[in-house]
Formats: structure tokens, C-alpha cells, sequence
């Protein structure tokens, strides 16, 4: 482990030092590309130096919070270009966090996780009916808020 921690330094170091500024002034929503993967891999890079189960999966529950706020500029914004991966994105956001709680026996996070999972099926409601219900777009969404309900439940279960 300390091995390939002092190995991927010295590449990591300067992402560390010249990311803030590549988007300090807004936030990077899917549509920024270069700048969106170089968040992606920022996010990457803070989740793998994490390294106490709790303080991962906190984390994670933060990029789950992100990937919200970019459904949300994505269906404001009518982005249906980015809307399936960004869908996509926020669905195995919350799914791994899930699994990450129940891997790791996390009991103390699942009554907050079930508590955002709630709050976030309640906006992506609102984010859903945004699209015509015929659409591809529609279905998209509701996906992501069947997707919670079933991470809940597992959640609860365990």
C-alpha cells in the first residue's frame, strides 16, 4: 500500500495543487468535459486516500449530494445529451454507497443514508416530471428514484 501510494504521488501532487483553480469560480457540471473529468478523477483520487470505512463512506455520501446537484442543472438546463450518464452516474453513486455501508457493517450511517435516499426521491420527482412521460428522459429519472427505493430498503433490512 505505501508502495503505490509513493509511486502515484508524485502524478497526483500536481492535481492536487491546480485543481482548485481549474474551477474555483463554479461549480463543473457534465457538460464542461475536460474540466468535469478532471473533477472525476479528483473525486477518484480523495476516495482511494480515504482510508477509515466511515470517513469513505461520509465521503460518498457527499458525492452522492454532487451528483444531485448535477441531475438537477441537467434537467433544468433540458441537457438531454448528458441526461442518461449523468442518471447513470447518480444511480451507482448511491448504489455503491449502499453496498459500501452494508460491506462494512456501517450501521451508524444507514438511518441518515435511508434519510437522503428519502429526500432525494422526493426531488427527483420533481426533476422527472420535467420530461414528458413518454420520454426516454422521464424514464431515465425514474429509474434513479426506483433505484433508491430498492437501496433503502436493503439499507433497512440490514
Amino acid at each position: 500500500m505505501k508502495k503505490s501510494f509513493l509511486l502515484f504521488f508524485p502524478f497526483f501532487f500536481p492535481l492536487f495543487i491546480f485543481t482548485p483553480y481549474a474551477y474555483a469560480m463554479d461549480r463543473i457540471y457534465p457538460d464542461s468535459v475536460f474540466k468535469y473529468n478532471l473533477k472525476r478523477l479528483e473525486e477518484k483520487v480523495v476516495l482511494f486516500i480515504n482510508f477509515s470505512p466511515s470517513s469513505k463512506a461520509k465521503y460518498m455520501q457527499n458525492l452522492l449530494e454532487e451528483r444531485e446537484f448535477e441531475l438537477e442543472y441537467i434537467t433544468e438546463t433540458k441537457n438531454i445529451a448528458h441526461i442518461e450518464k449523468t442518471s447513470q452516474r447518480y444511480e451507482s453513486s448511491a448504489g455503491q454507497l449502499a453496498e459500501y455501508i452494508k460491506i462494512n457493517r456501517l450501521k451508524s450511517l444507514v438511518g441518515s443514508t435511508n434519510d437522503k435516499f428519502e429526500k432525494h426521491a422526493e426531488r427527483l420527482k420533481f426533476f422527472r416530471d420535467q420530461f414528458d412521460y413518454r420520454t426516454a428522459e422521464w424514464r431515465f429519472v425514474q429509474n434513479d428514484i426506483n433505484s433508491l427505493n430498492i437501496y433503502s430498503k436493503a439499507l433497512s433490512s440490514f
